[in-house]
This record gives C-alpha cells, structure tokens and sequence, in this order.
C-alpha cells in the first residue's frame, strides 16, 4: 500500500533553490512545510514567508501538481472523502475560464451554501459533485455572471471590513517610504469620519491603476485561493463552518485589494515584490484571528465584499 503524494510545482522549485530566505516568517519558522494524513500528503510552503508568496503569486505554473507515491503512515486522522471531494469542487470552480475573479468567489459561495443543506440532509458525494457541475455549466451558458452583476451593493458592510483592516497589525517587508506611506494610510482610516470613509472606498472601488495591475499579472488571485484550498484544504471539514470560512476568503479578496489601492493612492509603485511582501504580511497578520460577524450574516456579508 502506498500514499499519493502531492507537490506543487512553486514547490519544487523552492526546495532546489534551499533554504536562504531572512524575512520575518522565516526567522521563526521554515517555510517548508509538509501536510499528511494517513492516506494523503501534500508538500507546501507557508505564505507568510515573503519568498513563497512571490514564487507562488507570480508563477502561473505554479500549481502543476506533480504526483509520487509514499509509503504508508499510520500517524494522524485519514482526510475524508467527502473533504476531499469538497475540496476538488471549489479548485474547479476557480479554474473555470468563464469567470472572473469576483464570479469564481460568488460560485464558490453558492456552492459551498447549497452543499451545506445537502450535507445536512444526507446528501453523498456524487450529489455534491453534481452540484458543482450545474454551476460550472451555468457559468459556460453565461448565465451565472448576470446572478452575480445582479447582487445588490450594501456599503455597509465594507465600511466596516476597512475599519477592520486599518486594525490589522500589518508588518510588511517594503522600502521605508513605502511602507511609511501604508502606516499613514490605514492609520487615517481609523480617524476618518463615515462620510469621508465612504468617499476611500469609492476610490478604492474605483482604482484603475490597483485593478489594471492585478489584470495584468492573472496568476495572483487564482494562485491565491489556489493555495487556500490545498493548503487549508478548503473548506473544511466542518459543513457547518463553510459560510465562515467562505467569509475569510472574501475578507481577503477585499482587504488585499483595498491595501494595493492604498497604495497605488500613496504614489507607491506597485511591483512583484512589494505586492508579495503585502500578501505574506497579511497572511502573517490574519493568522489567528476569529471573525466576530454573527453566524446568520456571513455568507451575506461575504458576497457583500464581492460586488
């Protein structure tokens, strides 16, 4: 009996290059990192070192997964099939060359909301996948992205998830002026009336030099909640949990957003690598923390940081 063994290709590449990264994470911690369970292994590497996050946002290869086999364990709890099968269908929603990014983050959301009550009527798993399959057929037929232009925008919601970010201790490796220029930043969203936070959010919604860079380097967000799903191997196991972690996953795509505007707004270039060093910051910085939002709000809310 052997154990499939998965290792990505950004990987691979990190571990023939070795072990040479000073950054903070690295100080600590190393960024190699193994996941296993007793019939299942996936080699990965912590975004919160900012050499990974640049090898890993930057390369659109860099999830070619290349597979070996390993020798039994009988360490640790099996990763269940159901997970797995989870797990598969929300990769598949992200792949889809239909949707954009803000669309594949909705379709997981439906997804993830009708799996739940599935789940908990004793659905298996050849339903779930058959679920997953309606919506990637909606989003060929083009019907899927009207659902999502058609959600109505509550600001509230965002107002308060920039309150939330300007709270964030965020220790990013950047050049001392741009990284003073970020500090002022989201110190002044602390400050700012609601009237004029309202006014930083239109331009944050608004920001054409932020969006037009993210544009042009396609691989980040796929690559982003690429890696949230083999790393974290969303979203759980807990079908109870799913419209908390889809939560965080919204929570990310908006504050990773409004954090490249802020800086695009402070006359900062923004390049690989300070674009990387503000990803692994924030994955250092998100580390731990608990949303506060009411369990019958999350997935509203969460769709609510999407339009």
């Amino acid at each position: 009996m052997v154990i499939e063994t998965y290792t990505p290709e950004f990987v691979l590449r990190m571990q023939a290059q070795g072990s040479g990264c000073a950054c903070q994470h690295c100080q600590t911690e190393a960024a190699l990192t193994e996941l296993r369970w007793q019939n299942h292994i996936r080699h990965s590497a912590q975004l919160a070192c900012d050499s990974v996050a640049r090898a890993m946002l930057f390369t659109p290869e860099a999830f070619i997964l290349h597979r070996t086999d390993s020798p039994v364990s009988s360490a640790g709890e099996a990763l269940c099939e159901q997970q797995q099968v989870m797990n598969q269908c929300c990769i598949n929603l992200l792949i889809a060359p239909q949707l954009r990014v803000t669309e594949k983050l909705y379709a997981c959301g439906v997804f993830l909301s009708k799996a739940q009550k599935m789940i908990a009527a004793g659905a298996d798993d050849a339903a779930l996948i058959d679920s997953c399959q309606q919506l990637l057929e909606m989003a060929v037929q083009g019907s899927l992205q009207p659902q999502f232009a058609s959600l109505p925008p509550i600001e509230k919601y965002k107002l308060a998830q920039l309150r939330q970010l300007s709270e964030r201790p965020l220790d990013a490796a950047l050049d001392p002026l741009t990284g003073m220029a970020l500090v002022l930043k989201l110190n002044e969203l602390k400050i700012l009336s609601d009237d004029y936070l309202a006014e930083t959010l239109q331009q944050i919604d608004g920001d054409e030099e932020a969006t037009a860079f993210l544009e042009q380097h396609p691989s980040v967000w796929l690559n982003y909640f690429l890696y949230r799903c083999y790393h974290d191997v969303f979203p759980g196991s807990d079908s109870a949990a799913y419209a908390t972690v889809f939560l965080s996953w919204c929570e990310d795509y908006f504050s990773l957003k409004a954090l490249c505007s802020l800086l695009c707004q402070s006359y900062c270039e923004l390049d690989e690598e300070t674009l990387a060093a503000v990803f692994a910051a924030w994955q250092r910085a998100r580390t731990g923390q608990v949303s506060t939002v009411s369990e019958v709000d999350r997935l509203l809310i969460g769709l609510s940081l999407l339009s």
